[in-house]
């Protein structure tokens, strides 16, 4: 079965109308999963490299992955470009908004930006190497 966005099945629900139970390896659940390790992992490293009122960087975290992370998945699950074109992708929109709402210099947010999405894609790449063997 090919998944798809429009397939009852990417949404986490049964694609047979008796079945009541979902199934368990719907791809929604991971796909929040791996939203909020990256907002997590990207916040640590920013709040080590940017001295601001946490609950604000926390916030701003927040606005940001949730702006670039589903589209990293999208082109990433639907398009299939190189995993590296992306990240650079995603680092170059995260740049401007790291500037933007830090008030930190543009050479900075940039060396946040690599920093942080350095960070993430380790620490998944780590866990998934993990629970995939």
């Amino acid at each position: 079965m090919v998944l798809s966005p429009s397939s009852r099945i990417f949404w986490n629900y049964s694609a047979d109308p008796d079945q009541t139970k979902a199934p368990v390896n719907s791809l929604l659940p991971a796909l929040g999963s791996a939203l909020i390790l990256t907002i997590l992992t990207e916040y640590l490293v920013l709040f080590i490299m940017i001295r601001m009122n946490w609950q604000i960087l926390f916030l701003y975290t927040i606005l940001i992955n949730c702006f670039t992370n589903p589209l990293l998945n999208y082109f990433y699950l639907f398009i299939s470009p190189s995993i590296w074109l992306l990240e650079i992708g995603v680092v170059l929109i995260e740049t401007p908004l790291i500037h933007h709402l830090t008030r930190v210099n543009w050479r900075y947010s940039l060396i946040c930006s690599i920093c942080a999405n350095i960070v993430s894609f380790l620490t998944g790449s780590f866990l998934m190497r993990m629970i995939l063997t």
